[in-house]
């Protein structure tokens, strides 16, 4: 190989790679962390398990793991209520995830989509609300949406 096609290559290559990280976010794909927001008011324990964003608003997915007997009760009756699952199947609940997104100018969140799952981490229900449809909420300090977006700045 002669000089002239060593530096070529080496510019093709070059060229490339600089091409690939330049579009690294258009393909931007939500990014998995592991964030332990602590306990709400009920004792029931959050993480923050995914971070991404939705019409350039930091949006999170948190997690809640049912350990506290009267947050599973609670949930558990909503699902037989409001989704129409059975009281046998809603039993299984495990854990919960909220998709958050943020609007941190007005320092409002609202409420994405929530997913349910049972101990195998099977899709019991879920619910998924349009961006036009967004019901805003303020966000007070110390609440769990408050510490998802403290948490979601930091990294």
């Amino acid at each position: 190989m002669t000089r002239k096609e060593k530096v070529f290559w080496g510019m093709f290559v070059f060229c490339l790679a600089i091409l690939i990280v330049a579009s690294q976010p258009i393909f931007a794909e939500p990014r998995d962390v592991r964030v332990d927001l602590g306990a709400d008011e009920n004792k029931l324990r959050w993480y923050m398990v995914k971070v991404d964003e939705l019409d350039s608003m930091p949006l999170t997915t948190v997690r809640v793991y049912y350990a506290a007997a009267a947050g599973k009760k609670q949930m558990v009756e909503a699902l037989v209520a409001e989704a129409g699952l059975e009281e046998a199947k809603a039993q299984t609940l495990y854990f919960s995830e909220y998709d958050y997104v943020f609007n941190s100018a007005e320092k409002k969140y609202a409420i994405k989509a929530a997913r349910h799952y049972d101990t195998g981490g099977n899709h019991l229900f879920g619910a998924d609300v349009s961006f036009e449809e967004l019901q805003w909420m303020d966000s007070t300090k110390g609440s769990i949406p408050s510490k998802a977006l403290e948490a979601y700045t930091k990294l």
